[in-house]
């Protein structure tokens, strides 16, 4: 049975979580021993509050939910602490200046079941798509210190993402780390979705994941 790619709903939130803790370090001690990827940061709350602006999608087989995929539009970027660091994170004045004026996306988290990371990238492909179709630009993170996690870096470069600086971030879980900062703009994954790999890829994660019901937000 091929997944469904759905906006998450109220009634997700509890998958949502169940995998949050399968990916989630637990220690200090299990984080610094951490390879491949792993999970950081939203409590129950923020994930309810994700779901109801609209910033979830969610793969699906047989009614179980196998993977999922934040993503934080314009309006809610902006409030939060990430965006309120963007003069820390060393960006070039002109980008930055030119972000400021844009309609900019925040690609949060992209989580899966153990197994199920091809589902993931169908997710996050898909949800890349129909974010830059309302969006200039979209902004990413991944942790380089005390660990680095390149779980997710082989799907950014692949899509046309590109390291332009660094934050510094807290997380209950383990402390201080700090996280490379991303940028796609949408004219680069349009033309990497138009070559002739990335229109296979496209119409490969369309077929594979069934039918696709678009977010409202």
């Amino acid at each position: 049975m091929r997944p469904i790619v759905r906006p998450a709903e109220a009634g997700d939130v509890e998958a949502l979580m169940a995998i949050r803790a399968l990916l989630t370090p637990r220690w200090r001690e299990s984080f610094a021993g951490a390879a491949g990827g792993f999970l950081l940061g939203s409590t129950v709350d923020a994930y309810h509050a994700h779901v109801a602006n609209g910033c979830v999608m969610v793969s699906e087989v047989a009614g179980a939910v196998n993977a999922y995929s934040v993503v934080l539009p314009d309006a809610v970027l902006r409030t939060t602490e990430v965006y309120a660091k963007r003069h820390d994170a060393g960006l070039a004045p002109g980008l930055l200046e030119r972000l400021e004026g844009a309609k900019v996306a925040y690609f949060d988290q992209l989580a899966a079941r153990p197994g199920h990371g091809a589902a993931a990238t169908r997710l996050a492909f898909l949800h890349l798509i129909e974010t830059c179709a309302v969006h200039d630009a979209v902004l990413a993170t991944t942790v380089i210190e005390p660990v680095v996690n390149r779980a997710a870096v082989p799907l950014l470069e692949a899509v046309g993402f590109r390291p332009v600086g660094s934050i510094e971030e807290q997380y209950p879980e383990v402390g201080a780390v700090t996280s490379r900062v991303y940028l796609v703009e949408t004219c680069s994954v349009v033309a990497a979705v138009a070559t002739a790999r990335g229109e296979r890829f496209k119409l490969r994660a369309a077929r594979n994941s069934g039918p696709v019901v678009p977010s409202s937000a």
